[in-house]
């Protein structure tokens, strides 16, 4: 039996904190002037970008792109990311309070290059060429996450993933509204879309999908349309991973019957402390697919992993940066999870579902 739904001063209330606790903190503290050149060094890292926000009209790096919609654009970013070993102790000791989808306040965007779209993707095939890796890795960010940030965060993912290949960030406008971010990533769909597959183009193999939380719904609508044109292009996706997806289970449910022709491996991770997930069900009454429990999406086909043993930040729902260990052995080593080390087998019916292992 349906819940019943709360009042409609409640719900708004319920959005509220939603998006209160879900938003990230600005990028550059006030008064920090942007870098517009990097300094060499060990710890940068060059990251691509994709994006459908309109330009500001300013060339401070941090302030390139703002949350309007605007045209496709492209081009690279220059990240200082110091190794995790020098992010510090009093950092990690402050992790639970982070927002979720936030980096390291170590990690700084130094420099924004734009690039033509025919400079970009032959830089992108240059680069998977010369690592030769089996494609490309897009990050597709969450809710409420502005540019520079986003460009941090996946950065910093890149690096701590070890990912050989071209890392690119596909950041589409997100808002401080959540109701307008779903209006955004109508916008953002056919443009991810198109983008995924010059990138298959380019790189001559199938590219790999990590999205997170709200921004798996622009990929869910990727998904079919995929599966549609393999007979003309041939695989579009190689490992398709969502991270406390913020979609409704049965829409996520549905559209993944065609994933098994549209990419080599999907994978699912949920968590039963995903408090900004258990906001959102009461907003939209619906079961969220990042929700794990009893009500844990399990189909043919696609590996689920229940990350609740993870204690990331207070909201339960910032756990990304946590699965560093699995994702490098899913989307490097492209091992499957019963070949992975920290999962563990659990049978439910006639279908099962993997469980990180708690974490010391």
């Amino acid at each position: 039996m349906l819940a019943k739904p709360p009042p409609p001063m409640l719900r708004r209330a319920l959005l509220a904190a939603l998006i209160a606790t879900a938003a990230p903190s600005p990028a550059v503290r006030a008064g920090e002037p942007a870098a517009q050149v990097a300094p060499a060094g060990a710890d940068l890292t060059r990251l691509f970008f994709v994006t459908d926000r309109a330009p500001t009209g300013r060339t401070e790096a941090s302030r390139r792109f703002g949350n309007r919609w605007g045209e496709v654009s492209f081009g690279t970013c220059e990240v200082r990311v110091p190794p995790r070993s020098r992010r510090g102790k009093a950092e990690k000791s402050l992790r639970p309070f982070r927002t979720p989808g936030r980096p390291s306040g170590k990690v700084r965007l130094l420099v924004v290059t734009p690039l033509s779209s025919d400079s970009f993707y032959a830089a992108i095939g240059a680069r998977a060429a010369a690592h030769d890796s089996t494609g490309a890795l897009v990050f597709v960010h969450g809710f409420n996450v502005p540019f520079a940030t986003a460009a941090r965060f996946a950065a910093q993912l890149a690096c701590d993933l070890e990912f050989p290949g071209p890392v690119v960030l596909y950041s589409w406008p997100s808002t401080p509204s959540y109701l307008a971010d779903e209006e955004s990533i109508e916008w953002t769909r056919p443009h991810l879309e198109e983008a995924l597959a010059d990138l298959r183009r380019a790189t001559g193999a199938p590219v790999n999908v990590l999205t997170y939380s709200i921004g798996a719904s622009a990929v869910v609508g990727v998904i079919r349309a995929a599966a549609d044109t393999i007979v003309t292009r041939g695989t579009l996706l190689g490992e398709l991973v969502f991270v406390a997806p913020d979609v409704e289970s049965r829409l996520l449910a549905r559209e993944l019957e065609g994933a098994a022709r549209a990419a080599r491996r999907v994978t699912l991770y949920a968590s039963t402390r995903d408090r900004a997930l258990r906001a959102s069900r009461q907003v939209h009454q619906h079961r969220r697919a990042g929700e794990a429990g009893r009500g844990l999406l399990l189909l043919p086909g696609l590996d689920t992993i229940d990350a609740s043993p993870i204690r990331a930040d207070i909201m339960g729902h910032g756990y990304l940066e946590e699965l560093a260990v699995d994702l490098h052995a899913l989307l490097v080593d492209h091992l499957p999870p019963e070949h992975r080390a920290g999962l563990t087998r659990i049978e439910r019916g006639d279908a099962g579902y993997w469980k990180l292992r708690r974490q010391r």
